[in-house]
């Protein structure tokens, strides 16, 4: 057991040991407000926080993992929050130029599958689904088996917060998205309709090697 928790304390300690030295960091990840990697940039700052040393932050909400990658190796950003769910983060892992500096398990919060209050069944035709390609794969699961590959038509967004703003904006039927984007946007008319999920997520923080 202690062999598989030393790497993980010892990148906790070169970090806060890291932190200690610089009066600004500089973090970007998924946005916009609402994601679940917004969530979990959170977490990270209050831990930041209980750090002896004062600390200021920015923060920077992109729309796509890949703004993410380009802001970090031209040096926009100094960190780079990413879920090991997110089906690219080997670009991250094989950059020469990143370090992967920080690894905390995070869970996301509730998922489920939201619709306008004034939703009907729809039968002649295809169910637009707005999700993420991180969340797509649960649709089955959250309707209990009722919705089905060939009864669905899946809009990839980047986000479950993007895939809440087509719902509102009338551009699918239903969307996938968590609790805290659906509290952004709770007084749009759009409610909850099917069981909710939760993943238990690794995050993992990269760093920008310095005079690269």
């Amino acid at each position: 057991m202690n062999a598989l928790l030393k790497p993980f304390y010892e990148q906790y300690d070169y970090f806060f040991r890291e932190l200690s030295s610089n009066g600004i960091i500089r973090i970007g990840t998924l946005g916009p407000k609402g994601t679940s990697s917004e969530q979990a940039l959170k977490y990270l700052i209050a831990n930041i926080t209980n750090c002896k040393h004062k600390i200021e932050y920015e923060i920077y909400l992109m729309n796509n993992f890949t703004n993410v990658y380009e802001s970090l190796d031209n040096g926009r950003i100094s960190y780079a929050l990413i879920p090991t769910a997110y089906e690219r983060i080997t670009d991250f892992f094989w950059n020469n130029n990143f370090i992967n500096n920080l690894n905390f398990i995070f869970p996301t919060p509730e998922y489920g599958m939201v619709c306008k209050n004034s939703y009907k069944p729809i039968s002649n035709r295809k169910i637009k689904i707005a999700c993420c390609p991180a969340v797509e794969n649960i649709i089955e699961y959250l309707s209990d088996g009722e919705l089905q590959e060939g009864q669905i038509e899946r809009v990839k967004t980047n986000s479950t917060t993007e895939a809440l703003v087509c719902l509102i904006n009338n551009d699918v039927d239903l969307a996938v998205t968590n609790r805290t984007s659906f509290e952004l946007y709770a007084d749009k008319e759009i409610k909850f309709i099917s069981k909710t999920y939760k993943a238990i997520i690794v995050w993992a923080l990269f760093k920008r090697k310095e005079n690269v």
